[in-house]
């Protein structure tokens, strides 16, 4: 059983190897039942609902979806990801409207900016802000 500790939501990290082990010993027990899922998870120390997680994802994707899939821009706001709605807060924040004033008025304008994603949160355009903000208190020092 190999785990890595890290920091942040989850406690442990299970590599692939691990998730693959503990699916394949399910699917060796024969039909999936509630008590084979959760013979499992106490054999291998996973909770019953995470390896129901990797037994669909194994289904789905085959061993490729127990791979870890984290985000390429992890550690950037999301926002970023929409260019015209960053600059959109940006532009906003220059004509002196606060965090709350500029995710009103981004929610009036994100349909049509970008149809069919979520809007940023509030906290994502507070983040923005206070980024530009720290940036620019560091480039004025003398």
């Amino acid at each position: 059983m190999a785990t890595i500790t890290i920091t942040g939501k989850r406690a442990t990290k299970w590599t692939a190897a691990a998730r693959l082990g503990a699916v394949t010993r399910v699917r060796e027990l024969g039909p999936r039942t509630e008590e084979s899922i959760r013979k499992v998870a106490a054999e291998f120390g996973y909770s019953g609902r995470q390896l129901y997680r990797w037994l669909r994802r194994f289904d789905d994707l085959g061993p490729a979806g127990l791979v870890d899939s984290r985000r390429r821009d992890r550690g950037k706001p999301k926002i970023l990801r929409f260019p015209e709605a960053a600059l959109f807060v940006l532009l906003k924040h220059a004509e002196g409207l606060n965090a709350r004033a500029i995710h009103k008025s981004l929610k009036r304008e994100w349909p049509q900016m970008y149809p069919g994603f979520r809007r940023p949160s509030y906290w994502m355009v507070r983040g923005l802000i206070k980024t530009v903000e720290k940036a620019k208190s560091e480039t004025v020092r003398p």
